[in-house]
C-alpha cells in the first residue's frame, strides 16, 4: 500500500482551485449515489463504487454522505487512476470548502481513510477531483461507531467508568468531595498505542494548575473539598477510575504550628494544588544521641521536587542539619543525631498529593 503524501500546496490555492470547479459545475450530488455509513466496524461497512470519466481540465465529483447518528464516521477510500494527482476533501457544503471544512487533504494517495466526528445527524459531502484529464475508479467503504464524546460523565469513588474523546473534543467527568484529600486517578486507553492525558479542573471547568496534567496511566492530585472535573484528552475509547483518600490537614506550615512526631506513630500530610505554603513541620525531641529512621511514603505528582530538611533547634534559631532531595515513593531516611530538639520539614515545591511520615 502506498503511503499518503501530504499536500504541499498552500491552502488558499487549493480552495481557489476547488472554487473554479464549483463555479463551472461537474458531477453534482444529485447525480451520484449517496453514501450511508453502516453502524458497526469495518467488516460491516457499506461499499460504494464510482466511475468518473476523463474530462479536459480535470474533474470534480461531489458525493453526499448521509450521517444518521452522532459518532465517528470512517470512509475507507481506494482510487484507481492513470495518474496519482488525486485530491480528497470532506466538506460541510456541496458548494464550499472553507476553513475547518477541510478535514483531510492528500495528494498522490491510492488508499486512505477519512475520519469525521459528527456531533449530531447531518449530511457532509465527499469531494474527489483531479487537475488533469484522467478517468477515476473510486471505491468507498463507509461505517460508523456511534460512541459519543463523554461531556457529562460522573465518577463514583473506586469505580471504573467508560469514556470516549476525539481529537480536540475532550471528555469530562465530574466528581464531588466533601473534605480535603488526594485523588488517585487511573486511565486505561482501549489501544495500547493510544496517547492519553488527564487534567484536573475546578467546578467551573477551569484548569487549576499548569502542573495538573499527567500523561501517566496513574496520577495523584491533592485538593480541598469541592467539585472537580477530570478532562481526558485522547482519540478513542478509554476507561477511568478515581479513588479518593481523605486527608485531614493540620495547618503545620510553620515552626510554631509543628506537629509533634512520636516514635512509632504515623502522621498524614497533604500538598494541595495551588498551595502557597510548601512546608510541613514536624517536631522531634531526642533525650539522647541516637540513630533516627524516618519513613515518608508518598502518593503524588512530581516526586523529584519532594524534599525533607532536618533542622536542629539552637536556642531560638533553627540550623539546617541535613537536606534530602528527590525523595522516592518509599522515602526512607536514616540519620545519626545528637541529643536535642529537631524539626523535620517536608517541602513539596511543585508536588501535589499525599504522604505519610513515621519515626521508626
Amino acid at each position: 500500500m502506498e503511503k499518503i503524501k501530504k499536500l504541499q500546496l498552500p491552502l488558499m490555492l487549493v480552495v481557489a482551485f476547488l472554487l473554479v470547479f464549483l463555479v463551472r459545475g461537474t458531477a453534482s450530488a444529485a447525480e451520484v449515489q449517496t453514501i450511508v455509513p453502516t453502524v458497526g466496524g469495518a467488516e460491516s461497512a457499506s461499499v460504494y463504487q464510482y466511475e468518473v470519466s476523463a474530462k479536459a481540465g480535470g474533474t470534480l465529483t461531489v458525493v453526499p454522505v448521509q450521517i444518521a447518528n452522532a459518532g465517528l464516521v470512517s470512509l475507507e477510500i481506494s482510487v484507481q487512476a492513470e495518474q496519482k494527482d488525486i485530491m480528497l476533501v470532506l466538506s460541510q457544503s456541496p458548494n464550499s470548502v472553507e476553513g475547518d471544512n477541510l478535514l483531510n487533504f492528500s495528494i498522490g494517495c491510492l488508499h486512505t481513510t477519512l475520519h469525521y466526528y459528527a456531533e449530531e445527524p447531518c449530511t457532509r459531502y465527499l469531494m474527489f477531483f483531479t487537475k488533469e484529464e484522467q478517468a477515476l475508479s473510486v471505491t468507498v467503504k463507509a461505517y460508523q461507531d456511534t460512541v459519543t464524546v463523554t461531556s457529562d460523565g460522573q465518577l463514583q469513588n473506586k469505580k471504573w467508568a467508560d469514556g470516549y474523546a476525539y481529537t480536540e473534543k475532550d471528555a469530562f467527568f465530574r466528581v464531588n468531595v466533601g473534605s480535603s484529600g488526594c485523588f488517585k486517578v487511573e486511565i486505561e486507553p482501549e489501544d495500547a498505542q493510544q496517547k492519553i492525558s488527564v487534567n484536573l479542573l475546578n467546578g467551573k471547568k477551569k484548569e487549576i494548575s499548569s502542573d495538573a496534567t499527567s500523561y501517566e496511566k496513574i496520577t495523584y492530585y491533592g485538593v480541598k473539598k469541592g467539585t472537580y472535573y477530570f478532562k481526558v484528552s485522547t482519540t478513542g475509547k478509554f476507561r477511568i477510575r478515581s479513588t479518593f483518600e481523605t486527608v485531614k490537614e493540620k495547618n503545620n506550615t510553620s515552626k510554631a504550628k509543628a506537629v509533634v512526631l512520636k516514635r512509632g506513630k504515623t502522621e498524614k500530610g497533604l500538598f494541595r494544588l495551588g498551595d502557597k505554603k510548601i512546608e510541613r513541620y514536624y517536631k522531634v525531641n531526642l533525650t539522647k544521641d541516637q540513630t533516627v529512621k524516618i519513613s515518608i511514603p508518598s502518593k503524588g505528582h512530581l516526586d523529584e521536587q519532594f524534599f525533607l530538611v532536618i533542622y536542629q533547634l539552637k536556642g531560638k534559631k533553627l540550623q539546617a542539619v541535613k537536606i534530602t532531595g528527590g525523595l522516592k515513593k518509599k522515602g526512607n531516611v536514616k540519620l545519626k543525631l545528637k541529643k536535642g530538639t529537631y524539626y523535620f520539614v517536608v517541602e513539596g515545591c511543585g508536588y501535589t498529593g499525599s504522604y505519610t511520615i513515621q519515626w521508626k
